[in-house]
């Protein structure tokens, strides 16, 4: 249990440090002069959690201040545009789905907490949300990671459309209102990603074709060196679009992004094998260490031949996957034993292997040789806010343990 603290308290440090005393903007901890709204919103929530643990009101006063620099943003823009390093500066994914999305999650989760109007701050653009959530949607269930605009081609997401499926329920759950919600479309979306997990569980980045899901069954019946010739090949020819691109990070997500949607509903109509399957691909991965540590295994991501931007050996993972037992335990599909043995392992090898106190962030952010790493753009979210966000719930559960 010591361990699982002494990440929240350096998390929470570092992000006290980042966050301007008179304007309540989380200034980035890679880029100082920049900043992602984002990240002021995950603020709030740890801000909170911190308030509820210590009762110090100098938490519950950085709390309010972040969340007036979301809830003003949101009288004017209800979207949200992503930041990302380019070898000649910072440029922006205009209207980016996870951006959005994840200042929403985090602004209901942290207010929530303190039982305030969970509706206040979105009562008078839902509207104007519909319109941004249909921009980003191609039909059919699938939706991009950014808002979609004419001339340009964009992928057709697999962890967005995860993500979008629980925007639209949550606003819709919050007070019944069905200008966000499309039950048409929610059926759908969770129809294609019921479809694009392969057998072993796992779901590609983008929604795979049905020539790639065939090739991927048989492949699996074929010797290990033909196997690997054909995965290679695959990702040769198709690239981030082939059954065989993806990492942890991003299976993690559409797997907790899918556990908040079925969170929001009847509990007769989750699907259980869908969860079991995401879960159990994770599972498979996490590798348990002389000392009792759990480590998440890295070494099956493809490997960035050059540098691009990607996900890959992000440390994330470990913070989403405590998160989603969090959630698999609250709707009873893993029991309370696994959530702590697995939580304790794994924050056990945070703490030995990944805590780096004499730098920023203080979580490493890649977990793997140095050979990926220097092909890897950097990216303003290897901070640890994402971190600190997604650790809050195991937070405020350990404190029953």
């Amino acid at each position: 249990m010591k361990a699982v603290f002494n990440i929240w308290n350096n998390i929470t440090n570092e992000v006290m440090k980042h966050q301007d005393g008179d304007t309540g903007i989380l200034k980035n901890s890679i880029y100082s002069n920049m900043y992602y709204l984002r990240e002021t919103a995950f603020a709030v929530k740890i801000f909170i959690v911190n308030y509820i643990i210590t009762k110090n009101e100098e938490f519950l006063d950085r709390a309010r201040l972040a969340s007036k620099v979301i809830i003003t943003h949101l009288k004017n823009n209800i979207e949200f545009d992503e930041p990302v390093w380019h070898p000649r500066g910072i440029k922006f994914n205009k209207g980016s789905l996870p951006g959005t999305v994840m200042v929403y999650e985090a602004l209901f989760e942290g207010l929530n907490l303190l039982e305030k109007n969970k509706k206040t701050f979105i009562e008078f653009n839902r509207r104007e949300l519909a319109e941004y959530i249909q921009a980003c949607y191609f039909g059919k269930g699938t939706f991009s990671h950014d808002r979609i605009v004419k001339g340009r081609k964009f992928a057709q997401v697999i962890n967005t459309s995860a993500m979008a499926l629980y925007l639209m329920s949550k606003i819709a759950s919050i007070d019944g209102n069905n200008e966000v919600y499309c039950e048409t479309i929610n059926k759908e979306t969770l129809e294609q990603i019921n479809n694009s997990q392969r057998q072993d569980g796992f779901w590609p980045y983008t929604f795979p074709e049905k020539s790639h899901k065939i090739l991927w069954k048989i492949h699996t019946y074929l010797p290990l060196k033909l196997r690997n010739l054909i995965e290679k090949l695959f990702l040769k020819l198709f690239q981030d679009r082939s059954i065989f691109f993806g990492d942890g990070v991003h299976h993690c997500l559409t797997l907790i992004y899918l556990l908040k949607y079925y969170s929001l509903v009847n509990s007769d109509s989750i699907d259980v094998d869908l969860i079991n399957k995401g879960w159990r691909f994770i599972k498979n991965k996490l590798i348990l260490l002389d000392d009792n540590g759990i480590k998440f295994d890295f070494t099956w991501e493809p490997k960035p031949a050059y540098p691009r931007i990607c996900n890959f050996i992000d440390t994330t993972t470990y913070f989403v996957i405590f998160d989603i037992l969090h959630y698999m335990n609250s709707l009873g599909i893993v029991d309370g034993d696994t959530y702590r043995y697995v939580s304790l392992g794994i924050a056990k090898y945070i703490t030995s292997n990944l805590l780096d106190y004499d730098h920023i962030p203080v979580i490493k952010p890649y977990d793997g040789p140095e050979s990926i790493i220097e092909n890897i753009f950097p990216r303003l979210t290897e901070s640890v806010v994402h971190k600190g966000f997604l650790m809050s719930n195991l937070i405020l559960d350990a404190q029953k343990w």
